[in-house]
C-alpha cells in the first residue's frame, strides 16, 4: 500500500510538472481549485524516522528525506535509548546509531535522542506530541 501511494504521488508530481503554468496570462483556475501552498501549517505533513543500528536505517533516512522534500514536510530522525547518551547500547550499536544520526544531520534532518524504557511507547508519544503523519521504521532483526 505504501509503495502504491508513493508511486501515485510521484505520478501526480510528474503530471503537475507537465501541466500548463497556472500563472500564464489568461489562465483561470477551476471553481473549487485549492492550491497546496495555501494550506495551513496545521495540515502540514511531518515525517518521523526511527534510527537504529540496522544498516537499513541509512536507506530509511534517504527515503524519508526525499518524501519530506516532495511533501514539503518537516522531518525528524530519533534514536531511543534507556540512557540519554546511548550508554546502554553495546559499543558497536552505539557507534552505528551515532553514525546514522550524523548522516541524518548531513541531510538536514532534525535529530533527537529520546530517553525511554519502551521504544514503541516512547516513539508513539513523540509522534503524537509533534503531530507526526508518517513513520519510517526498519524491520526488526529476525533471530535464526
Amino acid at each position: 500500500m505504501v509503495l502504491r501511494e508513493l508511486a501515485l504521488r510521484q505520478t501526480a508530481h510528474e503530471v503537475e510538472i507537465r501541466q500548463v503554468d497556472y500563472d500564464a496570462p489568461g489562465f483561470e483556475a477551476e471553481p473549487g481549485y485549492h492550491d497546496e501552498a495555501e494550506e495551513s501549517p496545521a495540515n502540514a505533513d511531518r515525517i518521523l524516522i526511527l534510527v537504529t543500528p540496522e544498516p537499513a536505517t541509512a536507506m530509511l533516512l534517504r527515503r524519508g528525506k526525499r518524501v519530506a522534500d516532495y511533501l514539503h514536510a518537516d522531518c525528524f530522525a530519533v534514536a531511543i535509548s534507556r540512557e540519554i547518551d546511548l550508554q546502554d547500547l553495546p559499543a558497536r550499536d552505539r557507534e552505528m546509531v551515532e553514525h546514522h544520526l550524523n548522516f541524518a544531520r548531513n541531510l538536514h534532518i532534525e535529530t533527537r535522542i529520546l530517553q525511554g524504557q519502551d521504544v514503541a511507547k516512547t516513539l508513539v508519544e513523540f509522534a503524537h506530541l509533534n503531530g507526526v503523519t508518517h513513520l519510517f521504521l526498519a524491520r526488526p532483526r529476525t533471530s535464526q
